[in-house]
């Protein structure tokens, strides 16, 4: 059986944070020459340079406290990178694009509920759910928005809404924060 080398968190977080920056640009490069509205992909990569931020924090805290060889966690940090992959390659399409962030939530929702009991943080982990449950119907709503055809309403509310509560939950009310 394959064994995850430990990795520091705070290296671990750089890391993964480095590699989807880099994944986001290569998607907005190559869609911005694709894209019939240039204009649409700059509320696109508002959310995803917030989420990468976001990214940073999340993994640094989390890969301190979850343990390393629990499969389930190993499979859904799969499920949410092949998601951030995906989001990164769908520029092009915003209705892509917000499926893509709405899988993403689900996965992060189900990891931090399947990891009730085997981490000791439940206050963290119950703001983490709420935290995450928000970012999924958020999502949903975004997709809901832009298959009745507000696409770019869709995008513009999705970066605002999802900037605005990563400066409140960053700084202002930090969530990335051991609070038990």
């Amino acid at each position: 059986m394959f064994k995850i080398p430990y990795i520091e968190p705070r290296a671990k977080a750089l890391a993964v944070t480095c590699v989807f920056a880099f994944a986001g640009i290569m998607g907005w490069y190559f869609a911005e020459s694709a894209s019939p509205d240039p204009l649409l992909l700059l509320p696109l990569a508002i959310f995803y340079a917030t989420l990468t931020v976001n990214t940073y924090f999340s993994v640094k805290l989390f890969a301190s406290i979850t343990p390393m060889h629990d499969r389930i966690h190993q499979l859904f940090d799969l499920l949410m990178v092949a998601a951030y992959f995906v989001l990164a390659y769908t520029f092009f399409s915003p209705q892509a694009f917000f499926l893509a962030a709405l899988f993403l939530f689900i996965f992060a929702l189900l990891k931090y509920i399947l990891l009730l009991g085997i981490i000791p943080h439940l206050k963290l982990l119950k703001r983490k759910i709420t935290i995450d449950l928000f970012g999924t119907l958020l999502c949903a709503s975004v997709v809901a928005g832009a298959y009745m055809g507000f696409v770019t309403e869709s995008a513009w509310a999705l970066a605002i809404i999802f900037l605005l509560a990563n400066i409140y939950l960053l700084f202002i009310n930090p969530m990335y924060r051991l609070i038990d």
